[in-house]
């Protein structure tokens, strides 16, 4: 399997970011007006969003796990923090010009576990159990084959034994503190991808386990709401049953997509949408959030919720798109400059450089 360049992960990744995108444009839009039809926000479309992304890291870490520790470490702080820095750094200006807050904590900054939810209006909780994945990541690089093998599941079984951060216990699960971070609920979703890797010895059945993938989502945005009738959504009190069928979804999900190769038009769009995936990801809310703050404290404008839901689309969506064409050329620059410098100061490590 060809890791990230994958041209179907890369699409799968498009997926992601659009259904994260379109739930928190679902959510903006009641801004403007009540959503007509409340069960669209309870579906949690962006809940499934980052579980893919989770299955997705898990999936590809896996392939990483004989690489030498120090490139490790240098690609994975380059993949996380210019971004993210850059989208806090924007997002505090853009939204301090509308006098509101945005500027993270310390430990906000670093990427910590606190315990607490922020006031900025980036994803950032879900960077903060990306880190921990790779920090466990880099520990195993150096263990014996055995001890890789067994951590996964047995860091499984862990998570499912102490229920105190399961999954509706929304603040534990996604906002723990310290240590309990590695026993949040949503930690199965990289197992899961994990597993999903090492599965691809056997080759996915594509169209049978697409099929399985769209049923398995489908159940579990059901089961999110259909226990009450205050249309719960998924992080706001998920059964188990609801997060099985989800962690059924990712594992069939990053098969299929390990052996997509897209040609059509829309495959072609989505792979472009996933390699700027991750810009989307960290500006769309606070380009909406931007657009909403204009639209109502600048323009005036008064607008019904579909309309508001459309002015979003486009704002947000050219907003976010921008920033992730930024984002993709930053890490590009980047890589380019690290594997120039890198092999230079190993040369001079070695002496090579006299």
């Amino acid at each position: 399997m060809s890791s990230a360049r994958s041209p179907g992960l890369q699409a799968l990744r498009g997926v992601a970011a659009l259904l994260v995108f379109l739930q928190h444009m679902f959510w903006l839009a009641g801004y403007f007006a009540d959503n007509p039809v409340p069960g669209v926000n309870a579906l949690m479309l962006g809940g499934i969003g980052v579980f893919l992304f989770f299955g997705l890291s898990g999936l590809l870490m896996a392939g990483k796990l004989d690489d030498a520790p120090g490139r490790f470490v240098v690609d994975r702080l380059r993949r996380i923090f210019p971004g993210y820095l850059l989208a806090v750094v924007l997002t505090g200006i853009s939204l301090g010009l509308f006098h509101y807050p945005a500027w993270p904590h310390q430990a906000t900054w670093l990427l910590l576990p606190s315990g607490e939810p922020e006031a900025i209006w980036i994803p950032y909780w879900t960077l903060i159990f990306e880190l921990q994945f790779y920090a466990l990541v880099l520990l195993l690089l150096r263990c014996p084959g055995w001890l890789k093998g067994a951590f996964f599941p047995l860091w499984a079984l862990s998570i499912l034994v102490f229920h105190p951060v399961a999954p509706y216990q929304v603040a534990k699960a996604a906002y723990p503190a310290g240590a309990w971070l590695l026993l949040s609920f949503y930690n199965l979703y990289f197992i899961v991808g994990v597993l999903a890797s090492l599965s691809l010895r056997q080759p996915p059945n594509v169209a049978l386990e697409a099929r399985l993938a769209l049923l398995t989502g489908l159940l579990g945005a059901l089961l999110s709401i259909l226990p009450g009738t205050g249309w719960t959504p998924l992080f706001q009190g998920s059964s188990y049953a609801c997060h099985l069928m989800l962690l059924l979804t990712v594992f069939f999900g990053v098969r299929v997509a390990s052996a997509w190769r897209p040609r059509a038009m829309t495959g072609r769009c989505l792979m472009k949408l996933g390699d700027l995936s991750y810009g989307i990801y960290l500006m769309h809310i606070t380009c909406g959030f931007f657009a909403v703050l204009l639209a109502k404290q600048y323009l005036g404008l008064t607008l019904g919720y579909w309309a508001g839901l459309g002015y979003l689309l486009l704002a947000a969506g050219l907003g976010a798109l921008l920033f992730g064409a930024i984002e993709l050329r930053l890490q590009q620059l980047l890589k380019s400059g690290q594997a120039w410098v890198v092999p230079r100061l190993a040369g001079v490590a070695t002496g090579g450089g006299r």
